[in-house]
C-alpha cells in the first residue's frame, strides 16, 4: 500500500504543483491526494488530480495513512483528523523583505487573520510545521516572525525554481504582478479612467500585456469593471485564478512590480528588465520600518510613481536604467544563497527523517475580564500552571494586585476589539501556548469578539461539547450555518454522526464534484 502525501490548498499552482508532478513521476511508493476546504474550490483543481472536499468520510483514512501534509501558507484551522505526529511542509509562496505572520502590521483585514490563525493552530505550528526557506538571510527573517522551532527550517530552495531552463525571448511581451493589498484597491495601481489610454498604447507599440491580479483583488468591483473592459482585448492578457503565472513568463521583455516576491524569483531566473511602479509606496510602507529602510537597496528597476508617468514609459518603450548588474548579484547572494537545482528532491527525501515531537496540547493562556473576577486567590494558583492575564474592559478599574498575574487596561478612546489585538501584538506577539481561553459574562467583550480571534470562550466550549452529531435534515445544509460556528464544531459534530449521514454528506460531495467535471487547470 502506498503512503499517502495530502496537498492542502485551494489552488493548483506554484511550489505544491511542482512538488505533486515530481512525486507522480519519480516516487512510486507515494500517493498524492489534494485536499480543498470547499467544493468550490475543486474548480480550480486539474479534473486529473486525486481530490477531497474536508469533510468527506474517508478523509480521516486518508489522513492515517499519510506521511506528509504539504501547503504553502500556514492555514487558519487544520482538520481534526490530522494527527500530532504527522509533518506538516510549508513551502512559503514568496521570499523578499515585506514583513509577514507575527511582524505584520497591527493594522488592516490581514493583521485579525493571523491573530486568529496563531490562536486556533499555534500547537500545530509550533511542533508540527517545518518550513522550507531559499537562503540564509530567509531563514532569519521568516525564524522572526513565526512561532516555529529553530531547528524546523531547511534551506533547500523553492520547488518551482527547480532546474528551470527559462528561454528569454526578447518580444514585446510585459508582465504586470501587482501585489497583496488588504482591501484590493485596484484603482490604486490603475484608475479606470485610463484603461482606454493602456488600450491604445499597447496597440500602437504592438505590446500585450499579461495581468497577474493578487487573489485579494478579485473581489474589488473596480478589478471587476477592468477584467470585462479587457476581456476581448488582444493586447491585455489577464491569468486566472486556477491558472499559475509561472506558466506564462518564458517570453516576457520586461516586468511592471510593486512589491511582490515575483521580483525575486524573476532575478533568479534571468529576467533583468523591472519598472518599480509604487505610487502607494509611503503609505503601504508607513508601518513596516524594515520594508521601507530596505525596499531599494534590495530591488532595482525604474522607479514610477503615477499611472501617467508609466504610460508614458510604456508608450516610449525606454527602458533605460531598468537593469542593474550588481545589484542583481548581491540579490542572488542574499535571497538564494541555498537555492538547489532539485529542492523538489530534496525535499521528498528529507520526509522520513521529520518526526514532530508528540506535544500534548495542556499549556494554556486562561484571561478574565476583571469584572468577574470575584476570587484572585483562585487566580493565583492557576497561575502557578498556566499563564493568566486579567483584562479591564473599563480603563478606570482598580489594578486588582494579583502577584504573578499580569493586568492590561483598555486605553480610552480604544474599541474591545483593537485592545484584543494591542495584547496579542504587542504583549503576546511570540504566542507560546497551546489556546487561550477566556472567561466572562458580557457578550460582547468576553463571546463575541474573542471568538472572532479563535479564542475559546465558554459558550464555543459549550457549543463544542453540545453538538454531538449531525442530524439529517442539516446534512442538505452548507456546514457553516446555524449551529456550526466553524470548522471544528462541524468536525467534531461530523464524527459523532450516524453512518447515514455521513453518506449523505457524501453523496451530496460526490454530486456537487460532477458539476465541476468540466473544470479547467
Amino acid at each position: 500500500m502506498k503512503n499517502k502525501v495530502i496537498f492542502y490548498n485551494g489552488t493548483f499552482n506554484g511550489n505544491l504543483k511542482v512538488i505533486y508532478f515530481y512525486i507522480k513521476k519519480n516516487c512510486s511508493n507515494l500517493e498524492a491526494v489534494w485536499l480543498v476546504d470547499s467544493v468550490t474550490q475543486l474548480r480550480n483543481i486539474p479534473i486529473e488530480v486525486p481530490c477531497i472536499v474536508r469533510g468527506e468520510r474517508h478523509m480521516d483514512e486518508i489522513f492515517n495513512e499519510a506521511v506528509a501534509v504539504f501547503e504553502d501558507k500556514f492555514h487558519m484551522s487544520y482538520p481534526i483528523a490530522l494527527n500530532n505526529r504527522t509533518p506538516v511542509v510549508n513551502i512559503w509562496h514568496g521570499v523578499g523583505i515585506k514583513e509577514v505572520e507575527l511582524n505584520n502590521p497591527i493594522d488592516g483585514l490581514l493583521s485579525e487573520r493571523v491573530m486568529k490563525r496563531y490562536i486556533q493552530s499555534s500547537s500545530v505550528y509550533k511542533n508540527q510545521v517545518y518550513f522550507i526557506s531559499t537562503s540564509t538571510a530567509m531563514t532569519r527573517h521568516f525564524e522572526n516572525s513565526m512561532i516555529l522551532k529553530p531547528n524546523h527550517f531547511f534551506e533547500f530552495g523553492m520547488p518551482r525554481l527547480d532546474k528551470k531552463s527559462i528561454q528569454i525571448i526578447k518580444k514585446e511581451k510585459i508582465l504586470w504582478a501587482p501585489t497583496f493589498r488588504d482591501q484590493g484597491n485596484f484603482e490604486t495601481i490603475l484608475p479606470l479612467s485610463k484603461i482606454n489610454k493602456l488600450l491604445k498604447i499597447l496597440e500602437l507599440t504592438n505590446q500585450i500585456l499579461i495581468f497577474s491580479p493578487h487573489p485579494n483583488m478579485l473581489r474589488d468591483s473596480k478589478y471587476i469593471q477592468f477584467e470585462r473592459r479587457v476581456k476581448n482585448s488582444k493586447y491585455i492578457f489577464i491569468v486566472k485564478k486556477q491558472e499559475d503565472v509561472y506558466d506564462y513568463i518564458e517570453n516576457i521583455s520586461y516586468t511592471i512590480i510593486d512589491y511582490s516576491s515575483i521580483f525575486y524569483d524573476l532575478v533568479y531566473l534571468g529576467f533583468d528588465k523591472f519598472i518599480r511602479y509604487i505610487p502607494d509606496f509611503e503609505r503601504y510602507s508607513e508601518s513596516q520600518r524594515e520594508f521601507k529602510e530596505h525596499y531599494f537597496d534590495d530591488t532595482y528597476g525604474l522607479v514610477i510613481k503615477t499611472i501617467d508617468n508609466l504610460l508614458e514609459i510604456l508608450s516610449q518603450q525606454n527602458l533605460s536604467g531598468a537593469v542593474d548588474a550588481e545589484k542583481r548579484k548581491k540579490i542572488l547572494k542574499k535571497y538564494f544563497n541555498m537555492q538547489s537545482n532539485c529542492a523538489s528532491e530534496n525535499i521528498i527525501n528529507k520526509i522520513p527523517e521529520l518526526q514532530p515531537s508528540n506535544h500534548p496540547v495542556q499549556s494554556g493562556l486562561y484571561s478574565y475580564n476583571a469584572k468577574d473576577v470575584s476570587d484572585v486567590g483562585v487566580l493565583k494558583r492557576q497561575a502557578e500552571k498556566h499563564k493568566v492575564i486579567i483584562l479591564h474592559f473599563d480603563s478606570f478599574e482598580k489594578n486588582l494586585d494579583c502577584s504573578g498575574v499580569d493586568e492590561y487596561f483598555i486605553k480610552t478612546d480604544e474599541s474591545i476589539n483593537n485592545f484584543y489585538k494591542r495584547i496579542f501584538y504587542v504583549e503576546l506577539r511570540k504566542y507560546n501556548y497551546d489556546f487561550w481561553q477566556h472567561e466572562g459574562s458580557q457578550q460582547i467583550a468576553d463571546e463575541r469578539i474573542p471568538r472572532k480571534f479563535g479564542i475559546r470562550t465558554r459558550q464555543y466550549l459549550e457549543d463544542f461539547d453540545r453538538i454531538k452529531k449531525v442530524s439529517l435534515l442539516q446534512a442538505f445544509w452548507p456546514k457553516k450555518i446555524g449551529a456550526f460556528k466553524d470548522d471544528r464544531i462541524f468536525e467534531n459534530a461530523l464524527a459523532h454522526s450516524n453512518k447515514m449521514t455521513r453518506l449523505i454528506i457524501d453523496w451530496k460531495l460526490k454530486l456537487i464534484s460532477i458539476l465541476y467535471a468540466k473544470r479547467k487547470l
